[in-house]
């Protein structure tokens, strides 16, 4: 009977760590996101610039608008993650968070390999429109719940400019304003936020 106390005691501390806290998000998840917002957003603007003819971007430029971001991002990821390990321990709902934004990760492998099937199936390239929808949908879903964990009325925004934003892109598939779009919300949905977390963490990591 004692055990089984200590153990509700050591449940309910923990919940009540994991939804009361109110220290700032991790500025290694901030610059992640702040990284992936930036590099993405400048490519799909350069795409919906080659898209809608305002440049044209053809041979090794193209193959570096395509791959060159990633190949960024990765080199930033693998900086951000090093000297994270030499930080702190983090707060209940810091690693919580952290979990919540990795999880896009699995689920955006899960969802490439599911659109791509179908696309192939279909032989059309109609099916990577509903995917950016979707993935957008995933990134609101996740600020949604760092909203309800952290309480905080800009967090509940981005989470809302993502759900509106996929929207958008299943209103405009098919057209360069698809690309244009999807732009804007990394910029804005992604990219700021990310260094408002990063700003927000100088002071101590969650």
């Amino acid at each position: 009977m004692t055990q089984d106390i200590e153990n509700a005691h050591a449940d309910l501390a923990f919940m009540r760590a994991l939804v009361s806290d109110t220290e700032a998000p991790g500025r290694a998840t901030g610059q992640t996101l702040f990284a992936a917002g930036l590099v993405y957003g400048v490519q799909t603007l350069l795409q919906w610039a080659e898209f809608s003819g305002r440049i044209e971007i053809s041979g090794l430029w193209m193959l570096a608008v395509i791959i060159g971001p990633t190949l960024v991002f990765l080199a930033v990821l693998a900086v951000v993650l090093r000297r994270s390990r030499k930080s702190g321990p983090k707060t209940m709902a810091g690693r919580a968070l952290d979990y919540a934004f990795s999880a896009i990760g699995v689920t955006n492998l899960c969802l490439l390999i599911i659109f791509w099937i179908t696309a192939v199936k279909l032989d059309s390239p109609y099916p990577w429109f509903g995917y950016g929808a979707a993935i957008f949908a995933v990134q609101g879903m996740v600020w949604y719940i760092a909203f309800r964990l952290r309480q905080k009325l800009w967090l509940a925004a981005v989470s809302a400019g993502w759900f509106i934003t996929a929207v958008l892109l299943a209103l405009t598939a098919g057209t360069p304003e698809f690309v244009l779009v999807a732009s804007a919300a990394l910029f804005a949905l992604m990219a700021l936020p990310g260094w408002i977390m990063m700003r927000s963490g100088q002071g101590a990591e969650s």
